[in-house]
């Protein structure tokens, strides 16, 4: 037997012997006394608001939905034995903790996954928020004063489980998906929108041969500050003289009513787009106040007025055709029911109405699930579809299905509770239109290939109106697209077909790497270790249009390919062509900045490598948004060509702008360069 065999049997023994002992001395107790002295600063918040429901945020009016997660599901990491073990005692007539506190976990999970990336959150502020998320959750669950020391213990031993048995976040494999409804904790970040002009304009120095119909907007949020920039460019040359980005931030503005910074939505109101977010002044406080983001040149934040407060921990944007609207989701609204407040401005005023959804348990768990607005149950009329994991009270099939309660927005009485089959690991789940023009649900999955051993991306669409003899609703139909699962790392968006409108299309990319030594493969840039560094980043794309038909039983779907693309920058040359136009960026000085040794700072040696590994890593966190950019009228190219938007995290100027363009092969669009000279699509 060798010494590594030796030293293998001996930690499983110790391990082991730690689990006898844990459980000799009654596992509840001893986990409760390591996680006061290991996270003793939990400070008790003096109110009982809930915390935030993780949302999805479009980048423009035209993209339907954005589905995080990588297709991992969302769950809480707690093992079934730690879970009993750490949490005996509270379990014996309660729903199991893993539901109870699953809106936090949910949260916790997108800020591993998309946190870094997005917001600049590191573990530490994702843990930190996992244990008040938790403490909030169990005040809503047990409201009398004496809980207070059992929500207390209870959070830190949820993070202690966390941390012990559950996931960890993934080193520089972060990407970018604005989920935070109100991120307070973020502090320096930039999001990207695409804002629809009100007519053409052309692009800077292109002769009038290029136009644009969206304006990509960039706002840089900094310590309560909004910072406005429009980015536009200057078409490329030839080779030796690269495309160049007007890059023209406006002076920071002071976020109004010292508010919470919050990312907007972009909404069209009577066919104009108008840039608003929802804001909370702070997460003790549901009033809610309407901001309006400017679009260069204009450069002021205004607000809406009045602001509402209907005690309502989920507030959605929404818009009715004319005008703009909130859908204020409150669990604690009368007679044991949950209240959807409407309140609309148009011309002519602000009005509200509302909506009662019977729902007599439980109803902190409506919060854990964002509710979706769609087409469910007729093709002409828009409904709010509420969602409650687990069957009962004590959360029977939690982990397997939900109760969905929809509800027509004008007609209230209008309204059907379903029990649908959506699993833990088929969330998040968006609206995609069906094949009758009706919404069902879509969600993105990364499973395993038995053939390869290798996940692959499987889509399941829900007809959530669908309900089996046994009172099942939303069996699930799925597609294999035969991508592999890193297509699935950066968010799927979903888009409208123009050319069909019964259909949607559905957007997929991906950033990957190649190595000095290994030119042929493509790896994820994360996979590449230090010392090594990436040579070449590759950005690819791909979308397809969501088709089928229906028979008696089942309904049937398809994927056909519309468009794909794929360009490549060679790292060298970007550094390159940024030193050649005399514009070394604040962030190359950063780079260079982090090595140790000053005299290594203008060694292209020992300089390129680090620059070349977090360019990589920069492009794997940037914000990719697709959208119909450029003007096509009076040409014969078809309506579902995309053309690309990608802003660099870290540094707008970075950003790239790619012009889709039609292939000879009918039904197939190739996305072309209209960005660097460093940079070659194909």
């Amino acid at each position: 037997m060798t010494k590594r065999s030796v030293a293998i049997i001996l930690a499983a023994a110790i391990v082991v012997g730690l689990l006898a002992a844990l459980i000799a001395v009654g596992g509840e107790p001893f986990a409760e006394r390591v996680a006061e002295r290991i996270y003793p600063d939990l400070q008790r918040p003096f109110d009982s608001e809930a915390p935030p429901t993780p949302t999805s945020l479009p980048a423009s009016s035209e993209i339907r939905t954005v589905i995080g997660g990588k297709g991992e599901g969302l769950s809480c990491s707690l093992e079934p034995w730690m879970e009993r073990l750490f949490f005996s005692r509270d379990q014996q007539h309660e729903a199991p903790l893993s539901l109870q506190i699953r809106q936090a976990c949910a949260f916790h999970d997108y800020c591993y996954r998309h946190g870094d990336a997005t917001y600049g959150y590191q573990q530490v502020d994702c843990d930190f928020m996992l244990q008040q998320y938790a403490y909030r959750l169990c005040r809503q669950i047990s409201q009398r004063e004496e809980s207070h020391n059992k929500c207390m213990s209870r959070a830190r031993r949820v993070l202690l489980g966390v941390r012990v048995g559950g996931g960890q976040p993934e080193a520089g494999r972060s990407t970018f998906f604005e989920f935070d409804p109100m991120p307070h904790r973020a502090d320096d970040y930039v999001v990207g929108r695409l804002v629809s002009l009100p007519e053409k304009q052309p692009v800077v120095g292109s002769s009038g041969k290029a136009f644009l119909r969206q304006s990509l907007v960039t706002y840089a949020i900094k310590r309560g500050t909004v910072q406005p920039r429009l980015l536009t460019w200057d078409p490329c040359r030839g080779d030796n003289a690269p495309c160049t980005l007007w890059d023209n931030p406006l002076s920071p503005k002071e976020f109004p009513n010292r508010a919470i910074p919050t990312p907007p939505h972009v909404v069209s109101d009577a066919g104009r787009d108008r840039v608003l977010a929802m804001v909370r002044d702070e997460i003790d406080n549901t009033g809610v106040r309407v901001v309006e983001y400017p679009v260069p040149p204009g450069n002021s934040l205004g607000t809406v007025d009045p602001p509402i407060d209907h005690d309502a921990s989920i507030n959605l944007l929404h818009t009715p055709g004319s005008g703009i609207e909130i859908l204020s989701v409150s669990h604690r609204g009368t007679n044991g029911a949950i209240q959807v407040a409407r309140d609309t401005w148009r011309d002519n005023g602000h009005n509200v109405s509302f909506i009662s959804v019977k729902q007599q348990k439980d109803r902190y768990r409506i919060l854990q699930i964002e509710p979706i607005v769609g087409r469910f149950q007729e093709r002409g009329q828009e409904d709010i579809l509420l969602i409650r994991r687990g069957l009962d009270s004590r959360g029977e099939r939690y982990q397997e299905a939900v109760r969905g309660y929809v509800a027509s927005l004008d007609q209230p009485a209008s309204q059907r509770e379903l029990r649908i089959e959506l699993p833990e690991g088929s969330e998040p789940a968006g609206p995609v239109k069906l094949p009758d023009g009706r919404d069902g649900l879509i969600s993105v999955v990364a499973k395993k290939n038995q053939d390869t051993g290798q996940p692959e991306t499987i889509l399941e669409v829900r007809d959530v109106m669908h309900c089996d003899e046994d009172g099942s609703c939303g069996a699930p139909t799925p597609i294999d697209t035969r991508l592999p699962a890193s297509w699935i790392r950066m968010p799927v968006q979903v888009l409208p077909s123009r050319e069909l409108p019964e259909s949607d299309l559905l957007f997929f990319s991906r950033v990957v790497c190649r190595k000095a030594n290994d030119q042929e493969r493509l790896i994820d840039c994360a996979d590449i270790p230090a010392p090594e560094h990436p040579t070449e980043v590759v950005i690819e794309f791909f979308y397809s249009r969501l088709t089928g038909g229906s028979d008696q039983t089942q309904p049937r779907f398809q994927l056909l390919p519309v468009g794909d693309g794929s360009c490549r920058i060679p790292l060298e040359q970007q550094l390159q062509a940024q030193r050649k136009n005399n514009d070394d960026r604040l962030l190359v000085r950063k780079i260079k900045r982090a090595l140790i040794d000053k005299t290594d700072r203008e060694k292209p040696e020992k300089v390129n490598p680090y620059v070349f590994r977090e360019f990589a890593r920069r492009w794997s966190n940037s914000q990719v948004i697709p959208g119909r950019i450029f003007d096509r009228d009076g040409t014969n190219t078809p309506a579902d060509v995309l053309d690309v938007a990608m802003i660099f995290k870290g540094d707008p100027g970075f950003s790239l702008l790619l012009r889709g363009e039609q292939r000879t092969a009918p039904k197939t669009y190739r996305l072309a360069a209209f960005s660097p000279g460093y940079m070659y699509c194909e």
